[in-house]
C-alpha cells in the first residue's frame, strides 16, 4: 500500500457518508446503479448556486434533474451495495443515460460515471456498462427506501440529511397481490395488446414499482381505486365487443 492510499480511502469513505447527494470532482468515478424515477426541479442561477424558480422571479428558468442511485463497490471480484445517494445533473448527463437505458435496461446493469472538467462549460461525463447486476444485489437494491426527490436541495443540505439505508417499507399480502394480479391481468385481457402494455406501464409507474408484489401495503387502497378507475371506463368503452387477449409487456410485473 502507498503512503497516500489510506487517506485517500478516508476522504472517499468521507464522501459517501456526508450528506445525501453525489458529488463529482474532476477526475471522480463511481460504480453506480440507477434507481427509481428522475425528478425534474425548476431552478435559476444567481451566479453561485441554484435555487427554486418561481412565477414573477425575473429570472430565466432552467431544469434540474435528480434520482436516486446505489454507490457500488468491488470486493474480491464480488459488487457490493456501499451507499444510497442522490444524483443531480443536467439534462445532458440525462439524455445520456437514457440511452443507455435504451441500450442495456439500466434495471439490470452496474454503470460506471466518471467525470472530466472542473468547470461547468467544461465538464463531461462518460457512463459505460460495468457488469449485471447479480440476483443478491437486485434484492438487496429493492430493498432500500429511496430519497425523496422532491425535497429542496438547499433546504436538505442545509439540515445535514444524510444517505442511510433504512429499513424497507411493509408490501402488501400474498392475498391482496393475487387479487390486484387477476385484475389487472383480465383489464389487459379486454383491452388488448397494445392498450393492455400502457395501463400496465402506467399502473407501475404511478406506484414506483417494477412488479405488483413490490406495492406498499399503505399505498393497497389507492391501487385498488386505480384500478376500479380504470375498469369503470373500460366498462363505458366495450359498445364495440374488443376482447382480444393482451400480452404482459416488458418484463413479467406479475411474478
Amino acid at each position: 500500500m502507498g503512503r497516500f492510499d489510506d487517506m485517500t480511502q478516508r476522504h472517499e469513505q468521507h464522501t459517501l457518508e456526508s450528506g445525501r447527494y453525489l458529488k463529482f470532482d474532476d477526475g471522480d468515478n463511481h460504480l453506480i446503479v440507477f434507481l427509481g424515477f428522475p425528478h425534474i426541479r425548476e431552478v435559476y442561477w444567481d451566479g453561485t448556486t441554484y435555487h427554486p424558480w418561481k412565477e414573477g422571479c425575473g429570472k430565466p428558468k432552467d431544469l434540474k434533474t435528480s434520482m436516486n442511485v446505489a454507490i457500488i463497490e468491488k470486493v474480491d471480484g464480488k459488487y457490493v451495495f456501499k451507499a444510497l445517494k442522490v444524483l443531480e445533473n443536467s439534462k445532458t448527463f440525462y439524455k445520456q443515460v437514457a440511452k443507455m437505458d435504451a441500450k442495456y435496461n439500466v434495471d439490470t446493469q452496474i454503470f460506471e460515471v466518471e467525470r472530466t472538467g472542473q468547470k461547468a462549460k467544461d465538464t463531461s461525463y462518460t457512463i459505460l456498462p460495468e457488469a449485471p447486476i447479480s440476483p443478491e444485489l437486485r434484492a438487496q437494491l429493492d430493498a432500500l427506501e429511496l430519497h425523496d426527490l422532491t425535497k429542496d436541495r438547499d433546504e436538505d443540505d442545509a439540515k445535514g440529511g444524510g444517505g442511510k439505508q433504512a429499513e424497507p417499507p411493509a408490501i402488501i399480502a400474498q392475498a391482496d397481490g393475487d387479487a390486484l394480479i387477476k385484475r389487472l391481468k383480465d383489464l389487459m385481457g379486454y383491452l388488448g395488446e397494445v392498450e393492455g402494455a400502457r395501463m400496465m406501464k402506467d399502473f407501475l409507474a404511478k406506484f414506483s414499482i417494477k412488479q405488483i408484489r413490490q406495492l406498499q401495503a399503505d399505498r393497497l387502497k389507492e391501487a385498488q381505486q386505480w384500478i376500479a378507475t380504470e375498469e369503470d371506463a373500460l366498462r363505458h368503452s366495450r359498445a364495440d365487443g374488443d376482447t382480444d387477449t393482451a400480452a404482459s409487456g416488458p418484463g413479467d410485473p406479475f411474478a
